[in-house]
């Protein structure tokens, strides 16, 4: 639910689109980051903020002014609903992104 920019429309280097799934998501990501602390994983210091990165952002000048209006007032539109079957743990680093594991829910 939403657009919005990482980390502000003012330097824009992520678009993304905000994912509304109340305390069931918010538990599975509090628990992962527990399990993979563990194994020596830096916990996350900022405030967990689910979302799908809809676009990276070399160089923020490249997005000019209107655009950067115009979806920062879009507002929280909707981008429909769907039940998830499973999650896909990743490694992120630098800009890639690595499947390392399913796990059905």
């Amino acid at each position: 639910r939403g657009l919005g920019w990482f980390p502000n429309a003012d330097r824009p280097r992520v678009l993304w689109a905000g994912i509304d799934a109340g305390p069931p998501l918010r538990n599975l990501a509090r628990d992962t980051e527990r399990a993979v602390a563990k194994l020596g994983v830096t916990v996350e210091m900022r405030e967990y903020s689910p979302h799908l990165t809809l676009a990276r952002i070399p160089d923020p000048r490249d997005v000019g002014a209107p655009l950067r209006k115009a979806i920062t007032e879009t507002g929280s539109p909707e981008f429909g609903a769907f039940q998830a079957t499973a999650f896909h743990l990743f490694l992120s680093a630098g800009g890639k992104y690595t499947k390392l594991a399913e796990y059905p829910l």
